[in-house]
């Protein structure tokens, strides 16, 4: 978890993620900060929380959370980046050709925890999330996790 809390000049989220054959790809790590459309520095540290939190819950629920996030902030859109998230287990899987079984269960696995990802987001913008919506990606392992916000006038 703790290159999930590092920080380099790298723009790409793809930058450093796992390919299918547990390469990574050339370039440095994400960052793990986020701005919002202004730049405004505030919402960096939410980011930076928000980035955190999210690889801690995965890591209590799969056992190993990923190795990179970025969390990006913009007016009422909230997406959470994540890379090397697969664990061996479901990457000995995709090997095998079973890149689908792998899907499936990370889609399960981001039902489950839909509330307490709805829940971090909430706790550290102070604002409601009115929608959620997740996927994966094999190659390069790769995460996004987006939630929409209530519109600030509205909240």
């Amino acid at each position: 978890m703790e290159a999930a809390l590092g920080d380099s000049s790298a723009s790409s989220p793809f930058c450093g993620a796992r390919t299918r054959r547990g390469r990574r790809t050339e370039g440095a790590q994400m960052r793990t900060e986020g701005l919002s459309r202004h730049g405004q520095p505030e919402r960096n540290a939410r980011a930076d929380m928000i980035s955190t939190s999210t690889v801690r819950l995965l890591h209590e629920r799969t056992g190993r959370g990923p190795t990179k996030a970025r969390t990006l902030i913009n007016d009422d859109v909230v997406t959470v980046i994540l890379a090397d998230t697969l664990t061996k287990g479901e990457r000995t899987l995709v090997d095998d050709g079973r890149s689908d079984r792998v899907l499936q269960l990370r889609h399960d696995y981001q039902q489950t925890m839909r509330d307490d990802l709805i829940a971090i987001i909430e706790r550290q913008l102070e604002r409601k999330v009115i929608a959620f919506m997740s996927q994966n990606h094999i190659d390069p392992d790769l995460a996004v996790e987006f939630f929409m916000l209530e519109p600030a006038e509205a909240a």
